[in-house]
C-alpha cells in the first residue's frame, strides 16, 4: 500500500497499520560516501543573536523559527520562565504563548526535552507523553492554542520522535537493533518504529511477548534522529552512533541507506548488571549525527564525525570529549531523497547544543550553541548561506 494523500492523522494510522510491522521490506539502494568525492566545506560566519539573559540562563534548547519567533524550551525548571515552553516575539519582546508547568498533572510535564521538524516542535517527556506544538497555530492564538498530549503505553521508551502533524508521532524503538551482538540476536525482530495517535494507540500494536528475553536497551549505540517531509512521502533517519543515514516512505519502507564516509566497525559490550550496551573500552567511541532541522526542500544535520574516540575519566572535568568532537563537526545538507549536497563548518569553539532551524525566505542557519570559552550558557548564533 502506498500513500498518497493524508488528509487526516487517523488516516495516517490506518493505512500505518494495514503494512508492515514498522521495519522496512524489499530491496533498498545503498550509497557509499567517499571523502574523496564529498562536497567541499564552506566555513560559516556566524553572528551571535543578542537575547536577554532570562532567555539563555540555566538548561534549556533555544530555536528561532522565520527569523521572528524565539522559542525557549526548559528542560525541567522553567526558572525564570513561568512554563517549561515560551514563544517570543524578537520585534517587540512579547511573550506570544506559553506552556506547560512542571508536575505530573494531565496538562503538566515532569522534563521537556524536544526536536524541531518544519513548523512543530515536538516534545517528549519520558514519564510516558508526547507533545507536537502547531507553532503556526500556537503564533496565531496564544495561549487560546491547546497542544495536544500523547500518552503512551511505556514510560521511557524511545530517545527519537518527530511528528507527522500534533496529533501522530512517529517514535524509534531503543531496544531495536539491526546488526549482530551476542546475546543480542531478537532485537532485530522487534519493530524500529512505532506510530503514536493522539489517543496513544500504537502501530505497530506493542506486544509484551514480543520482549521476553529482550533486556538490554540499545539507544546507547544506536539512538537515532529523524524528520518527516509529508509532502514529499519521505522520512530521514539519522544514526547518532554509526556513520549512516537511512530514507524511508512514509509507510516505513527503507529506500536508500547512505554510509560513511567512516567504516561502521563499532565494537560493544553487553553490560549485564546495567542492562545496557555500551561501547568496548579498547575500542572507544563514535559520535556522528544529531540535530537535524530544515524546510520542504532540504534538512540541515551537525555530523560530528568523530572516529574510535577514546573516553578518559578526565574527560568530564576537561571537555575534552565535546572539543575533540567540535573540532571535527560538520553540518551535512541533504535533499529529501538522501543526496549530500553541501557540508559546512561551524568555526571555532563552537558546540551545538540545541537544534538546527532554517529560513528559506532569508536564506539563514540558526543554532543554539553552548558558550564553552564564556559563561557556559547556551546562545542563538545565525549564519547567511
Amino acid at each position: 500500500m502506498r500513500t498518497k494523500h493524508l488528509a487526516t492523522a487517523m488516516l495516517m494510522l490506518s493505512v500505518v497499520a494495514a503494512c508492515n510491522s514498522g521495519k522496512s521490506t524489499g530491496e533498498y539502494e545503498i550509497v557509499t560516501l567517499q571523502e574523496e568525492k564529498l562536497p567541499p566545506v564552506q566555513t560559516l560566519q556566524l553572528e551571535k543573536i543578542d537575547l536577554p539573559e532570562n532567555y539563555t540562563m540555566g538548561r534549556n534548547s533555544l530555536y528561532i523559527y522565520q527569523d521572528t519567533i524565539l522559542i525557549v524550551n526548559k528542560f525541567q525548571n522553567p526558572f525564570p520562565m513561568k512554563k517549561m515552553v515560551t514563544l517570543v516575539n524578537l520585534n517587540n519582546g512579547e511573550i506570544i504563548a506559553d506552556y506547560f508547568t512542571n508536575g505530573r498533572g494531565p496538562r503538566e510535564l515532569l522534563y521537556s526535552y524536544t526536536s524541531f521538524s518544519f513548523n512543530h516542535l515536538d516534545i517528549m517527556c519520558p514519564s510516558g507523553k508526547f507533545v507536537s506544538i502547531n507553532l503556526d497555530s500556537a503564533i496565531m492564538h496564544g495561549n487560546d492554542y491547546k497542544p495536544n498530549i500523547i500518552r503512551t503505553e511505556r514510560n521511557n521508551f524511545s530517545s527519537g520522535w518527530c511528528s507527522l502533524d500534533d496529533t501522530l508521532i512517529l517514535a524509534n524503538n531503543d531496544y531495536y537493533y539491526d546488526g549482530v551482538i551476542e546475546g543480542c540476536e531478537s532485537y532485530t525482530k522487534l519493530p524500529e518504529f512505532y506510530w503514536f495517535s493522539k489517543s496513544g494507540r500504537c502501530v505497530p500494536e506493542y506486544n509484551e511477548t514480543d520482549y521476553i528475553g529482550v533486556k538490554c536497551k540499545m539507544s546507547d549505540i544506536s539512538r537515532e534522529y529523524f524528520s518527516i517531509n509529508k509532502k514529499k512521502n519521505r522520512v530521514l533517519c539519522f544514526n547518532a552512533y554509526r556513520p549512516y543515514v537511512k530514507v524511508f516512505n512514509l509507510d516505513l519502507n527503507l529506500i536508500k541507506r547512505i554510509n560513511g564516509p567512516e567504516p561502521d566497525d563499532g565494537k560493544y559490550d553487553v553490560i549485564h548488571g546495567m542492562s545496557r550496551v555500551w561501547w568496548n573500552e579498547s575500542y572507544g567511541r563514535n559520535f556522528y549525527y544529531r540535530s537535524p532541522g530544515g524546510d520542504d526542500e532540504s534538512i540541515f544535520v551537525l555530523n560530528e564525525r568523530t572516529h574510535k574516540y577514546k573516553e578518559e575519566e578526565s574527560d568530564i572535568f576537561s571537555n575534552k570529549m565535546t572539543e575533540t568532537c567540535d573540532a571535527n563537526a560538520e553540518v551535512f545538507r541533504f535533499d529529501w531523497d538522501g543526496n549530500l549536497i553541501a557540508r559546512y563548518k561551524l568555526g571555532g569553539n563552537k558546540h551545538l547544543y540545541g537544534g538546527i532551524t532554517y529560513s528559506k525566505r532569508t536564506n539563514t542557519l540558526y543554532f543554539c550553541i553552548l558558550d564553552l570559552d564564556g559563561d557556559g550558557e547556551c546562545h542563538m548564533y545565525k549564519a547567511k548561506l
